[in-house]
């Protein structure tokens, strides 16, 4: 008899233990739930134009929204694109003047829908925002139409990482 209550008296302690150490873990994931800095957005378009017979600017106009607690950062902006063979071509990023100054040369691009982005960039938690993104290809405008798809890549001043693509 002894036997038997104390084999219910330790399964109910071991129970009580698991289920506590269960509720622990809880707490702390819904603690760290958007403790990463992270944008979470969509491209809205692309405009490409053709700077001469091996190279092209693409524009890409974006959305996008901080879903953490904490401030995203921008530490850095990057643009790549793959194209109809699946390869990645990076390009360079255009700083924020040169881009402005396209719209001015070539009217054809249309109206600029947001700023650009740019490194140091605060973006409030929860906070949402437009933007845009130029970067320089060395790949004729024909294949930059052509492309698969255009990604984004934003990292935060800590390492977080997001992407964007279409």
């Amino acid at each position: 008899m002894y036997h038997k209550d104390m084999n219910k008296t330790l399964l109910a302690s071991l129970g009580l233990g698991l289920a506590a150490a269960a509720g622990i873990v809880g707490l702390i994931v819904l603690k760290q739930r958007g403790a990463t800095p992270d944008l979470v957005g969509q491209i809205t378009a692309v405009r490409t134009l053709g700077m001469d017979a091996s190279s092209s600017v693409a524009i890409v106009d974006f959305q996008f929204t901080n879903e953490s607690r904490f401030p995203f950062i921008v530490k850095s902006c990057e643009m790549s694109v793959v194209d109809l063979k699946g390869e990645t071509q990076t390009g360079q990023v255009a700083a924020a003047g040169d881009a402005n100054q396209l719209f001015d040369l070539f009217p054809a691009l249309g109206l600029r829908t947001g700023e650009p982005l740019i490194i140091k960039t605060r973006i409030a938690p929860h906070g949402s925002r437009k933007a845009m993104l130029t970067a320089r290809f060395e790949i004729p405008k024909a294949e930059l139409d052509a492309r698969q798809k255009i990604i984004l890549t934003i990292t935060e001043v800590d390492g977080a990482v997001s992407q964007l693509s279409k």
